[in-house]
């Protein structure tokens, strides 16, 4: 049965923000297989290192592309993608 997803934008602000923003996106593949695409993951930080480098293996089951099928549930790495992560540089004043 398909399920209706509003729109979103999730925005996550420093290091805590990065870390519940992961959680989240880990949550969204194991409810739907993959993040909506109506779902915006945004972090902000000044140091992007630890949102580029975050990594973690999750059961959960793929869908297939074009369907409302999923593939059987294995394990995936979990990371942050180019566009979900933004560096707010802090200069001197």
């Amino acid at each position: 049965m398909a399920r209706n997803v509003n729109p979103s934008i999730i925005i996550g602000l420093g290091g805590s923000g990065y870390k519940t923003l992961f959680e989240v996106k880990k949550s969204l593949l194991r409810e739907y297989g993959e993040v909506p695409k109506c779902i915006r993951l945004l972090c902000f930080d000044t140091d992007v290192k630890p949102m580029r480098t975050k990594e973690e293996e999750v059961v959960y089951s793929k869908r297939i592309r074009g369907t409302m099928d999923r593939e059987p549930e294995a394990e995936h790495t979990v990371k942050f993608d180019k566009d979900e992560g933004y560096a707010i540089p802090i200069r001197d004043p």
